[in-house]
C-alpha cells in the first residue's frame, strides 16, 4: 500500500532532527529509496524540491562546521604564537591575538 508524503519511516517523531551532515545524507538516501521503490507518492515537482531543501540544509551545516573549525584553528594559532613569543622567538603581531571578526549565526 502506498502512503502519502510520510517521511518518518524509521521514526515515530513528526519532526526529524538533523544533528550532523550525516543525518541529512541519510535522510536524502531514505527519500531516494522510498521514491524509487514506490513507497512514497508525491505530487509532481515535490521530490526535487525536497532534495534541494535537504541539500541546502546539508550545505548550511557544513559551512557551520567549517566556521567552528576555523575558530578552533585560530585559537590554537594564537596559543602557539604566545608560546613562541614567551620562548623569545620572533612572532608577528597578528599571531599573538585571535582574529576579531563576527561570523554569521
Amino acid at each position: 500500500m502506498r502512503r502519502q508524503v510520510d517521511l518518518s519511516e524509521h521514526s515515530n517523531r513528526a519532526r526529524r532532527q538533523f544533528a550532523s551532515v550525516s543525518d541529512v545524507r541519510r535522510e536524502m538516501v531514505a527519500l531516494y529509496w522510498q521514491l524509487k521503490e514506490g513507497r512514497l507518492v508525491l505530487p509532481p515537482g515535490i521530490a526535487p524540491m525536497l532534495a534541494r531543501l535537504l541539500e541546502g540544509i546539508a550545505k548550511a551545516m557544513m559551512e557551520s562546521e567549517v566556521e567552528v573549525r576555523a575558530r578552533e584553528l585560530e585559537g590554537k594559532m594564537a596559543e602557539l604564537g604566545v608560546l613562541l613569543h614567551e620562548q623569545g622567538r620572533d612572532v608577528p603581531e597578528w599571531a599573538l591575538a585571535p582574529a576579531k571578526r563576527d561570523l554569521p549565526n
